[in-house]
């Protein structure tokens, strides 16, 4: 009995461990020359370190999005509608995210 009990708490534990391991999923939308968040227009978004976001274009405009903050700098190619973008975010701090082709277009995302 002891051996059967022990290898089923050790995979418990395991899948909590690993469970926690992978950070949050957040999808930021690219529609009408603006970020939008769970169908609002916003400018800012916070995240922890290992969250991954997700951009799509979901705009009849083609958008080249990126950042050139630090460590967690990254650019885009040319998406159009429909395509998506993923970036994990793995440093602390804030990341000015903009669209090369609309400048009035920006997201600040804080990773904590």
């Amino acid at each position: 009995m002891h051996f059967i009990v022990k290898p089923i708490s050790l995979l418990i534990a395991i899948f909590f461990v690993v469970g926690t391991a992978y950070g949050a999923e957040y999808e930021i939308i690219q529609q009408g020359k603006a970020f939008l968040y769970k169908g609002k227009e916003t400018e800012s978004l916070d995240i922890r370190v290992g969250d991954t976001v997700h951009f799509i274009n979901e705009d009849k405009f083609f958008h080249v999005i990126f950042s050139n903050s630090g460590d967690n700098s990254f650019t885009t190619a040319r998406s159009s509608m429909g395509e998506k973008f993923s970036q994990t975010f793995s440093h602390k701090g804030t990341v000015e995210v903009e669209c090369k082709m609309h400048t009035p277009m920006y997201l600040e995302i804080r990773v904590r």
